[in-house]
């Protein structure tokens, strides 16, 4: 329980700093795909030299498929956390729990009022009562997401967490330099790297560590648990927004994160207790 704990607080922590990491990488101005190669790139480098040190440095192949799955929902996730203001688009990370939930749901009083809270969230994170394009991005990367979590589920306790989390981003990275070649954007990579290096490092060791920490944790969690996290994370990322980077209208979009992330919690208890009643 211990171990748990503190795997989850580190997910917490990681993918806090990836989401605001990710939102200072694309302040440069470079696209999402450069972010993306500097991002997940830089985590492959990381999650095969931690592999490589403590002796779980090995191929796992079925990852060049869900790496497809995988690059294509990040790429959205990106593209939503570099456009948009990060105090509005990093809430909506909480979608995956909604959608986990109605893939599964569990009915009763505690849901609808999970659902409720969520949802007024949603309509007061909704600027002028237009869904912007960052978000859109969002929603679609998080429908990608949960595939590739019930995927990640699926191969849990088979091979090293080190040595699938390694080769996981590896196969990203392959898919992601196809794309960088088809378009010609190498150079864009290099001067995003070169001018924003400490958010290039900051998003590429939160990038590794939020992704081992949730391969670990799903060996005895199932995905819908692991993703409180990530409702936690966005709240957390949605208050340096507002402080750090001065995004407008912070109060209301603090406010919205708050009652998006609580309902989104409240889901989580209700599935979580009926999964053990």
């Amino acid at each position: 329980m211990a171990l748990m704990g503190l795997l989850m607080c580190l997910r917490i922590a990681a993918l806090g700093t990836e989401q605001v990491s990710l939102h200072g990488l694309g302040k440069q101005g470079a696209g999402a795909l450069a972010s993306m190669v500097v991002a997940f790139g830089g985590a492959a480098c990381v999650l095969w030299g931690v592999a490589a040190a403590v002796g779980q440095a090995e191929w796992v192949g079925g990852t060049i498929w869900s790496g497809a799955l995988y690059t294509a929902a990040f790429g959205l996730y990106t593209a939503a956390l570099a456009a948009g203001p990060v105090s509005t688009v990093s809430p909506w990370t909480n979608a995956t729990i909604v959608l986990l939930w109605l893939i599964r749901p569990t009915g009763g009083v505690w849901s609808i009022l999970g659902m409720a809270l969520f949802v007024y969230g949603a309509w007061k994170s909704v600027s002028g009562g237009r869904i912007s394009r960052p978000v859109l991005w969002m929603l679609a990367g998080d429908a990608g997401l949960v595939c590739a979590r019930f995927w990640d589920a699926a191969r849990a306790g088979n091979p090293p967490p080190l040595a699938y989390a390694a080769s996981q981003y590896l196969s990203i990275s392959l898919w992601m330099c196809v794309l960088v070649v088809a378009t010609d954007r190498w150079r864009d990579v290099w001067h995003l790297a070169s001018a924003r290096t400490g958010w290039s490092v900051a998003a590429a060791a939160s990038n590794a560590t939020a992704y081992a920490t949730l391969f670990a944790l799903l060996q005895w969690l199932p995905p819908a648990v692991v993703e409180a996290a990530s409702s936690l994370a966005g709240l957390g990322a949605a208050f340096v927004g507002a402080l750090v980077f001065h995004e407008p209208q912070p109060r209301s979009r603090v406010a919205a994160s708050i009652w998006m992330t609580v309902g989104a919690l409240v889901l989580l208890a209700d599935h979580a207790w009926h999964l053990h009643a």
